[in-house]
This record gives C-alpha cells, sequence and structure tokens, in this order.
C-alpha cells in the first residue's frame, strides 16, 4: 500500500513532463513553419507564396519567372517555348502577349507592315535566345484565355528595346503608323482612273489615323504624311467614303467615347488634316 502512494507521485510526475514534452514539440512545429499555409499567410507572403508554385501552361496562367534557353520562332514542331509573331510568344505551350507596346502584324494592311512584322519576330527571337529574360505577370487568364505580361531583358524592357528599333511603337498610337505613308504616296501613284486602288489607299490612311481598340485618335507623324499627300487630291465620292470610314471606326468599339472623337475630328478638320 505505501508502495503504490510512493510512485504515484512519480507517475504524476512522468504524466506531467509527456505533456509539457508534446506540448513543447507542438509549439516548435507551428514556429518552424510545419503547419503554415498559403491562406494561413499574411495577404502578402501569401501572394508571394501562389506565384511562386504557378506553372505555365497548367492553368494558362502568366507568372513570375526567368527563362534562359533558345526562343525560335513558332512553328509546326515548334510550339512550347517560341516566339509566336512580334509581341506575343510561348512560354511551356501559354500564349502571352506583351502589354506595353504595339507591334506590326503578320496579315497588316499593307506589305510594308507585314514585312516589318517578320523583321519584328525574328529580332525578338534573336533577343530573347541570346541571354535570360523575366516575365512580370500583366492582366492573366485562366483555362484558356489570353494571358498578358511584361518582359524584360537584364535591366531592359523588351518593349523599349523594340521600339528603339524602329520595329514596335509605344502603347496608345495608331495601329498602322507602317503604313500611313505608303497610302498617301500610293493614291497618287494610283492615279485619277484606277477608282478601285485609290479606295484601297484611302482605306488604309484612315485606319492609319485610327486606333483599333479604341477612338483615341492619336496622330503621329507619319500619319499626318499620309494626309498631307492625300489634301487635294481627292474626289467628292471619296471624301464621303473617308467620312464613312471614320464613322465606322469610331461606332465599331464598345469603348469608344463620342465627346472625345468629336474633339478630334473638331479640331483635325479646322487643322486641315480631314478633306472638307
Amino acid at each position: 500500500m505505501s508502495s503504490n502512494n510512493t510512485n504515484r507521485p512519480l507517475r504524476t510526475i512522468g504524466l506531467t513532463m509527456a505533456v509539457i514534452g508534446v506540448a513543447y514539440y507542438l509549439l516548435i512545429s507551428m514556429i518552424g513553419g510545419q503547419w503554415a499555409k498559403p491562406d494561413a499567410l499574411t495577404p502578402g507572403k501569401a501572394l508571394a507564396a501562389r506565384w511562386d508554385n504557378v506553372q505555365f501552361g497548367s492553368m494558362g496562367m502568366a507568372g513570375l519567372g526567368t527563362y534562359s534557353r533558345d526562343m525560335p520562332v513558332c512553328g509546326l514542331f515548334t510550339r512550347d517555348f517560341c516566339v509566336v509573331d512580334a509581341n506575343s510568344i510561348r512560354l511551356e505551350g501559354t500564349r502571352i502577349t506583351m502589354k506595353n507596346y504595339q507591334a506590326p502584324r503578320l496579315n497588316g494592311v499593307c506589305e510594308a507592315e507585314r514585312q516589318l512584322a517578320k523583321e519584328a519576330r525574328q529580332r525578338l527571337s534573336e533577343l530573347l535566345s541570346s541571354q535570360p529574360f523575366s516575365t512580370n505577370p500583366g492582366d492573366f487568364g485562366i483555362d484558356g484565355q489570353p494571358a498578358y505580361a511584361f518582359l524584360s531583358i537584364g535591366a531592359h524592357d523588351l518593349g523599349t528595346i523594340l521600339v528603339s528599333e524602329g520595329l514596335a511603337i509605344k502603347k496608345g498610337y495608331s495601329n498602322n503608323t507602317w503604313c500611313a505613308e505608303t497610302a498617301g504616296s500610293g493614291l497618287k501613284q494610283a492615279g485619277a482612273q484606277d477608282k478601285e486602288a485609290r479606295k484601297e489607299r484611302i482605306a488604309v490612311a484612315v485606319t492609319a489615323l485610327t486606333m483599333a481598340d479604341r477612338c483615341d485618335f492619336e496622330l503621329d507623324r507619319t500619319a499626318l504624311v499620309a494626309w498631307t499627300n492625300l489634301g487635294g487630291e481627292l474626289t467628292r465620292d471619296e471624301q464621303l467614303y473617308s467620312e464613312e470610314l471614320f464613322k465606322r471606326a469610331s461606332q465599331s468599339e464598345k469603348t469608344t467615347s463620342t465627346f472625345k472623337c468629336m474633339a478630334w475630328r473638331y479640331r483635325a478638320s479646322s487643322r486641315g488634316w480631314l478633306p472638307q
């Protein structure tokens, strides 16, 4: 009896030590981060953890990443890591479009734009293949939606490089800068009798002054050259045709600002930029 009474305090002490040991282990585990989950982190850390775990192609999402590899022009058997055109690439199969510049299009409205688009695409391939490049997320899509990003090579923004080399233009300028001068001078070359050729060149010149994504109508030097060449050369029917093209361009976009377009047209007409 006395023996049992003697052992009872020892068992109590042992049980207490065991409980303390388990509690200590759990505390260390929690402090050490073994139980940490992304949704339990602070918002900033949770976002960082999210980007760290993003896989290109897994959800069609463009995340942070640095790459060092060949980036050839996309072809029949080259689809995972390649250059699609002058301002979009594929990384692990996900197509990513650059946000901060506009590039000539391979299916552009004139030969000058189409040729420059090929040169810009090749130059983009050379730049990306020559040294490591980084992507930073812009707006991105999920489940097959388009992904957008900013691209940089070392400390240099890719768009700035292409713009400085005359292979791209900054966001906010006419999408058809590359065709404007050709259109204006081409109208004279078409001659008075070739009505269809003249209409085609008028259409290109009008497009050169309108932005495809919104009715902002920013005029640049090249576009003004086009209208300078067109000035005094339009017949009455051609004037009406150009007016109709401008009307269509301003009405075709959901983001059109009516007052902005009206203000631009007033300024352009008063300065002689448009046919009277």
